[in-house]
């Protein structure tokens, strides 16, 4: 429960000190959800591969499906057309059936549309693409939920600051975007060809009938490409969360963590950034999907552009901030008051609570200031056991301004495992289980 609450906190601050960095207020909005509209087109499409496969599968071993393959065929192509209609209808209804309504746009942590006491909020890292549309002097922003966002301009620069805004890190949050890892050039066309070529093949081979099975292995072909473009396949798509300790990416609740000791350097590419690892590995990481890549000088390119110059410019600054690190390096105090060097967790807290204190030590006995603890824990590049005793030993702090920085350092950490982790330490609730998972995220002992 306390945890939940000190999760609750640390967003709740997250939102106050993050300040708006603009605001358009009085604007006329419409907003398109088409997020159903792609739900019932993607059954369509299974239904209408699934029907190609059960005629294959019917002329080639009926025995197999019971009931008849007529059944199962009229059932499918049934469903497929109630969902293409669907489709249609719910299109139709998020395309016209949008009112335009006046409210204020702002953008700090994520993008806000406020008005008539409602309130819509959408992740920065949703926003994938952008349209000016001169003739309205409006611009429109795609996310990768299916809504559609078209809001009024009024001044010439008004689109390139609101695009600006879109692909800035916050101040007091991790930097979040969503990435791809790259996959052949057109394997998703050549896949597609595949399965329809082979299902064609089959057909001719079962039915002996070569317009049957053209039109099988073309239904086939298409779904498969619909199906594949809606999902993205097969690019592999991840959240990327650069924070002040490294940069993770996840994806299906699995995370990759890689320290800031880990990356040698970062490089721009076209449309995304090139990560050189110290073990030598290579990762190439995209900013938008192959199918939203235009060509330079469209607000989609604009965007994409913008947010590689942010996120490049948040890693050199942490990559090239070592010297100016070496102040906070952890001292030999530190090093010794901090460590847990093998020791049972709650003695670990008694010595860092005993050992972290304003009063001065003696020459028997060496503390540490909370002033000093609170920058071991600020900097990402200081061990995992430093940091993580420093929020052990700053956790019965009531200094406002301590505990403020407490929480926001604990909040800009990329790692789930590790913000974790110092969240139970800041809460006085670490246990054994959640410190190991933070130790094998980091690869550290």
């Amino acid at each position: 429960m306390r945890h939940r609450c000190f999760a609750a906190t640390v967003e709740t601050i997250v939102q106050l000190v993050a300040k708006s960095r603009i605001v358009l207020r009085d604007r006329a909005l419409r907003v398109h959800a088409y997020g159903d509209a792609r739900f019932f087109a993607r059954g369509a499409a299974w239904c209408i591969l699934a029907s190609a496969l059960m005629v294959v599968l019917g002329l080639a071993a009926p025995e197999l499906l019971v009931p008849p393959p007529l059944s199962l065929l009229v059932v499918t192509v049934t469903l497929a057309t109630g969902f293409l209609l669907a489709a249609a209808v719910v299109w139709l209804g998020a395309a016209w059936g949008s009112a335009t309504r006046h409210g204020a746009l702002r953008v700090s942590d994520a993008l806000y549309l406020e008005g008539r006491g409602r309130r819509l909020q959408i992740p920065l890292a949703a926003v994938q693409r952008a349209h000016l549309r001169r003739r309205a002097n409006a611009i429109t922003l795609g996310t990768d939920r299916g809504v559609v966002l078209t809001v009024a301009l009024r001044a010439p620069g008004e689109a390139s600051r609101l695009l600006d805004a879109l692909a800035q890190p916050g101040a007091t949050a991790p930097f979040r975007v969503c990435a791809y890892l790259p996959s052949p050039r057109h394997a998703r066309e050549v896949i597609t060809v595949a399965i329809g070529f082979a299902l064609c093949l089959i057909g001719m081979f079962v039915t002996r009938h070569v317009p049957v099975a053209l039109v099988l292995g073309t239904l086939a072909g298409l779904s498969t490409w619909f199906l594949a473009r809606m999902a993205g396949w097969p690019a592999f798509s991840a959240d990327l969360v650069v924070g002040r300790d490294g940069i993770a990416l996840r994806h299906q609740g699995k995370e990759r963590f890689l320290p800031l000791s880990r990356i040698a350097r970062a490089d721009p590419l076209e449309g995304g950034i090139s990560l050189t690892l110290t073990d030598g590995e290579h990762l190439r990481i995209f900013l938008s999907p192959p199918a939203l890549r235009r060509p330079a000088g469209s607000l989609t390119a604009d965007l994409c552009t913008r947010r590689c110059a942010h996120l490049l410019r948040a890693l050199h600054d942490h990559l090239h901030a070592q010297p100016e690190a070496a102040a906070l390096t952890p001292s030999p105090a530190a090093d010794v008051l901090l460590a847990r060097r093998g020791r049972a967790l709650s003695d670990w807290r008694a010595a860092l609570r005993a050992a972290v204190t304003d009063d001065g030590g003696t020459y028997r006995t060496a503390t540490l200031s909370p002033a000093r603890a609170l920058e071991v824990l600020e900097d990402g590049r200081a061990p995992l056991d430093h940091r993580i005793g420093a929020a052990l030993a700053l956790a019965p702090t009531r200094d406002r301004r301590a505990a403020r920085r407490l929480r926001i350092a604990i909040a800009t950490s990329a790692s789930e495992d590790v913000r974790a982790a110092l969240e139970q330490a800041a809460e006085d609730e670490l246990q054994e289980s959640t410190l190991a998972r933070a130790h094998t995220a980091t690869g550290e002992p």
